[in-house]
């Protein structure tokens, strides 16, 4: 597309605007035969634009040229497909009399925050706060059945099964409350952690509940089924300077702007795609693996092997656009783990490009490291 809008000598975000399925054409069925649900992708270009300073670029173009740098701009839209593996996921809830609740997933947590998402969910819908929450994921010792972790999951199916799982134990303790309390299940009302008979001040906590019972718990099990996988989207925006002497490439502004549906942690949610931008742009600028002649690796420990780091980066801007929920699933939400590194990788690469064309070079292969950007201008 960035190619294309060269080479037409037109703007490559108006060029993709023209190009963007609309939200009246939600579900669309795309060439590979799959639906999306929803989407508003022009609106989330757009937001790109807006939070990019999209029309300050030759300004920041002409002053690096000022300084003798070369200065590019490169942009890249995303969708992808997330919910992959099983749809369902069986949850078990227990509330002790102390008041703790423990939460036993079949997801796999691998460094997403889920225990987190997973606390605030139950502790909203319980009343309770988070810290009486206590997740156990992927112990085999104690799950019955699970999808594990893949295909940013993690939230969508375990997360509506965590949620649904904790209204089913409001339920179970309803018909509980309504016995201890002598009266009717359907005059029992639930709020902020207690049962009440309704119209009445006769009312008792859901761990008091628990510490009642036999065992001194109330326990459910509950198996959640979303409706299909999700389709998460954004858009990337990525300006570099490149010093035409050594073939640097230094980061300057960086943006990402996703529609990956209802947040239930933003802070969660933002580090994630800072970290998938920290891994696409690596990947656009830094990392390959090199072997020898024989298939040795030659780049087979961190010393050799070159790892993003901080200073590659300048303060990233990323923004998520919550006005689009999917109804695949009870919470909205689309995947997250994977959107930053999808967006960084080609925004990154049409950036260098952008830069380099003054100079003639249409293309190159990743890594984009100083001596293959200095080759290429110098073999221009």
């Amino acid at each position: 597309m960035s190619l294309a809008a060269f080479e037409l000598r037109v703007d490559p975000m108006e060029l993709r605007l023209k190009n963007l399925i609309r939200p009246a054409n939600m579900p669309y069925a795309n060439p590979a035969g799959l639906s999306y649900d929803c989407g508003n992708f022009e609106r989330i270009l757009r937001g790109a634009a807006e939070v990019s300073d999209w029309s300050g670029f030759p300004a920041r173009r002409a002053a690096a040229a000022r300084r003798g740098a070369l200065y590019g701009r490169g942009i890249a839209c995303y969708v992808e497909v997330t919910g992959s593996g099983t749809l369902a996921e069986t949850v078990q809830l227990a509330i002790s009399g102390s008041g703790v609740v423990t939460l036993v997933s079949g997801t796999q947590p691998v460094g997403q925050g889920l225990a987190t998402s997973y606390a605030q969910l139950v502790a909203q819908i319980l009343g309770i706060s988070p810290d009486s929450v206590d997740t156990v994921q992927g112990d085999t010792d104690v799950v019955k059945s699970g999808g594990g972790a893949g295909g940013s999951r993690g939230l969508q199916v375990g997360g509506s099964a965590a949620a649904a799982g904790a209204h089913v134990l409001v339920e179970a303790g309803r018909a509980l409350a309504a016995s201890e309390l002598e009266a009717a299940a359907a005059d029992i009302e639930f709020a902020a952690g207690r049962y009440r008979i309704a119209g009445t001040d006769r009312s008792i906590g859901l761990a008091e509940l628990a510490a009642k019972q036999p065992e001194r718990r109330i326990y459910c099990e509950h198996t959640e089924t979303v409706k299909g996988q999700t389709w998460p989207n954004g858009c990337q925006v990525c300006e570099v300077e490149v010093d035409p002497e050594t073939g640097v490439v230094r980061v300057t502004r960086h943006t990402a702007v996703d529609d990956i549906g209802s947040v239930v942690n933003p802070l969660i949610a933002e580090g994630q795609v800072h970290g998938g931008i920290a891994q696409g742009i690596g990947q656009a600028l830094i990392e390959h693996s090199v072997y020898d002649s024989t298939g040795q690796l030659l780049t087979g420990s961190f010393m050799d092997y070159a790892m993003p780091r901080a200073d590659l980066f300048p303060d990233l801007e990323t923004r998520f656009d919550q006005t689009i929920p999917t109804r695949m699933n009870s919470l909205g939400a689309k995947g997250v783990g994977e959107a930053g590194c999808h967006g960084a990788t080609p925004a990154a690469v049409n950036a260098v490009l952008d830069a380099l064309a003054e100079r003639g070079v249409r293309s190159l292969d990743m890594p984009l490291t100083p001596e293959r950007v200095w080759r290429a201008l110098h073999q221009r």
